[in-house]
């Protein structure tokens, strides 16, 4: 096994990364590996330093590579180096001190809770699939789902009040959930999931062949549904997160609950949504200021 299987297999084993994270950490290796075999061939992993990182960010950077991805793979190179500088086959880390360039801060894409009350207003088709479509949206947003813990979830993780759900590296977090969405998801199963094929696992959402829904499955049934509500640019399943998050904040729910429920590790995470709540600001302003109008 050479060592950048060793590595991944360490993010597997000791980090518990989800698959979907060492597929990004693979695939940003591999492309710096890709770079020295073509520009610095005869380099071993002893020679590489921090001109030939700096080599590497000037060939994104010409390759007009986003300042977020470019941020990425340096972070990714650094845990490669990391890891090896601990195996002891590397003497210096020579990522540590190349900085990536400075990223434009993005302003994250919402629905208006008008759109969100016209998205579960539409008429879903009386169907599998139909049923499927709209609990999916319906969970994506009421417990701010990441699609991969969308997919994951088990019939057994529903309870009366809670969802349980399993978030990046494995750890468990529960979610509240209303009544009537809990009710909703028992309908569901018992006037359609049980009649499909049986899953060892007992997977929540499957196709109509009874298979575990999978990544494009999810994507594909966000985007056209929003498409007809919404003409916001980013339509992925990712935009009910974000705005379960926005809209709960617009309405005085605490930073630190928002972020338990989000399943982040830090608060820092959550604090991307605060820049949402500036309109709630301007409002509170102009009915509290003396001089506010």
């Amino acid at each position: 096994m050479d060592q950048l299987q060793l590595f991944l297999h360490h993010l597997e084993r000791e980090r518990r990364y989800s698959k979907h994270t060492i597929t990004a950490y693979e695939n940003d290796i591999n492309h710096f590996i890709a770079f020295i075999e073509h520009f610095h061939p005869d380099a071993e992993l002893r020679e590489i330093n921090r001109q030939i990182i700096r080599d590497w960010l000037v060939e994104m950077v010409d390759d007009e590579l986003s300042a977020r991805s470019i941020a990425r793979r340096l972070s990714s190179l650094k845990s490669y180096f990391a890891y090896l500088l601990r195996e002891e086959l590397v003497e210096v880390n020579p990522v540590l001190h190349v900085k990536a360039p400075k990223q434009s801060k993005e302003i994250i894409s919402v629905l208006t809770q008008k759109e969100i009350s016209a998205l579960f207003a539409l008429e879903f088709p009386n169907t599998f699939e139909g049923h499927r479509d709209r609990l999916m949206l319906d969970v994506l947003y009421s417990a701010g789902l990441r699609r991969s813990e969308l997919i994951e979830l088990r019939m057994g993780d529903v309870d009366n009040d809670k969802l349980r759900v399993k978030g990046k590296r494995n750890k468990i977090r529960y979610v509240p959930l209303r009544k009537t969405l809990v009710n909703d998801i028992k309908q569901f199963v018992n006037n359609w999931r049980n009649h499909l094929p049986a899953l060892e696992d007992n997977t929540l959402f499957v196709t109509a062949q009874g298979k575990k829904c999978y990544p494009k499955l999810v994507y594909n049934v966000v985007v056209h549904y929003i498409s007809i509500v919404s003409t916001v640019a980013y339509k992925g399943p990712h935009i009910l997160r974000h705005s379960m998050a926005t809209h709960m904040l617009s309405k005085g729910a605490d930073l630190n609950a928002i972020k338990d429920i989000l399943g982040h590790s830090s608060l820092s995470a959550t604090q991307v949504y605060t820049h949402m709540s500036v309109e709630k600001l301007k409002s509170v302003y102009q009915h509290a200021h003396p001089r506010g109008n």
